[in-house]
């Protein structure tokens, strides 16, 4: 999702794709945020059926780290929009 709002805020053509699937651009990445969610838990599932305390544990680290590294460059990236450096 961080990549798909990056992009779309560079590319008008790929924002009005975007909006042309459901109305607004914001729907169209929630959807594609739940499908996005529920394909990755169904490959979860399907590679480990019974989890470990470790595997879960590693899984929880690498979703915190995903998860603040795009905060971070979303963040960084709407900073640099609006205090013009870019």
């Amino acid at each position: 999702m961080t990549a798909i709002t990056i992009i779309g805020e560079y590319s008008a053509l790929f924002k009005d794709f975007l909006k042309n699937i459901s109305g607004h651009h914001w729907i169209t990445k929630s959807f594609a945020a739940l499908l996005i969610y529920f394909l990755a838990l169904g490959m979860c599932y399907a590679a480990s059926p019974t989890p470990t305390e470790k595997s879960i544990r590693r899984s929880l680290w690498i979703l915190f780290c995903a998860g603040l590294g795009c905060t971070l460059l979303l963040t960084l990236f709407f900073a640099v929009r609006y205090f013009g450096a870019e």
